[in-house]
């Protein structure tokens, strides 16, 4: 969180974006001056409006991610993500940027600056570094735990607890640990 004394005389606008704050008590409004301005237009002109696929995942509305990154090494590994995921009710795949970029999963998986920001009650990273544009976008995550093999990864200075493992090896046994707790042993 930011505190933010705007310079005097001057306009100050401050954006957030969804999801990155838990809604905090209500307090007393505040008195309203209206000001009006005399906006100059500038040297840019507009071509049109494109609007953007319609996004069909809101990974807000998910109590857990599973966030597949760079670290699953190729797309085929996905399914390891997708298998855990289905473990939890409420549960969605996520994805950090190179995943999205490499075309492995869609946009709408993306969290991160450029994608969504959530705040589920538990966010798996799953092959993510921790470059800053990705943990902006899941940091108010309520439990967040890394799997990366590389101890340094600077996704374990935000996460409550890491697993230096090959995801790989790793993931396939959580999975059927999970499945044994909620429905005992499979045949």
């Amino acid at each position: 969180m930011e505190e933010v004394t705007p310079a005097p005389d001057s306009l100050t606008v401050i954006t957030m974006m969804p999801g990155s704050a838990k809604p905090v008590a209500a307090k007393p409004a505040g008195s309203v001056e209206k000001i009006a301005l005399e906006i100059t237009p500038g040297r840019t002109r507009s071509l049109g409006y494109l609007e953007g696929p319609k996004r069909t995942l809101d990974l807000t509305k998910a109590e857990v991610i599973v966030a597949a990154g760079r670290g699953l090494g190729d797309p085929e590994k996905i399914g390891l993500v997708r298998e855990l995921a289905a473990t939890f009710d409420r549960a969605a795949v996520g994805a950090s940027r190179p995943v999205v970029d490499a075309g492995w999963l869609p946009l709408e998986h993306q969290v991160g600056m450029t994608g969504q920001t959530v705040a589920p009650k538990l966010y798996l990273a799953c092959g993510i570094s921790g470059a800053l544009q990705h943990t902006m976008g899941m940091s108010r995550s309520s439990l967040i735990v890394a799997i990366n093999t590389d101890p340094r990864a600077p996704i374990f200075s935000i996460a409550h607890l890491g697993v230096i493992a090959d995801l790989h090896r790793f993931l396939p046994i959580l999975t059927e640990t999970i499945k044994k707790k909620k429905h005992g042993p499979t045949s």
